[in-house]
């Protein structure tokens, strides 16, 4: 089966509907999933483009995915919270390098237990960037149980309503 499925439908402009909860059901040993979905335009302004809200179970089952770096990014009419347990499966992964950028039009805080399952996690650099729409303090403990990271450049650049104070239990990984 297939297993690596970078880039998929990047740029395509007629991607403009809703995610599935059952997208990924019959590819369970897909390894790369790095920009799927990405986005036409990279200024945010895709005339067409993903809608609606993120499903909790889309990546269900995707025990040997490794790679989801801008899977989401620049869709930015991907509305509503972005799911806590959304990665609780991708035991595996290791970068989310602009999984979410650009995609303003997600609300809401960002779950302190987005991250707790993948513990090889390593690259979370850009995953937030231009996410103005994002909204509460960073929980100090999103990336408690990723020992690995090395790079969290840019991470939560440009989240404009982001609030709250760092300290050194954030960097307590």
């Amino acid at each position: 089966k297939c297993k690596d499925l970078s880039f998929f439908a990047y740029k395509a402009r007629g991607v403009d509907d809703e995610l599935t909860e059952d997208l990924f059901t019959t590819v369970p040993n897909v390894t790369s999933l790095r920009g799927f979905l990405r986005a036409y335009e990279d200024n945010g302004t895709a005339p067409k483009g993903l809608t609606g809200n993120i499903p909790e179970n889309i990546f269900s089952n995707l025990t040997q995915v490794t790679d989801l770096a801008a899977f989401f990014a620049y869709n930015n009419k991907l509305t509503g919270e972005i799911p806590a347990k959304l990665f609780r499966d991708c035991r595996n992964v290791g970068t989310v390098v602009a999984i979410f950028q650009g995609c303003k039009g997600l609300t809401g805080g960002i779950p302190s237990s987005l991250f707790s399952s993948n513990t090889k996690l390593h690259r979370p650099k850009q995953a937030f960037e231009g996410c103005s729409g994002l909204n509460g303090e960073i929980p100090m403990t999103l990336f408690k149980n990723n020992p690995e990271i090395n790079n969290m450049e840019h991470t939560f650049y440009g989240c404009t309503n982001i609030t709250g104070v760092l300290n050194s239990e954030f960097f307590n990984t």
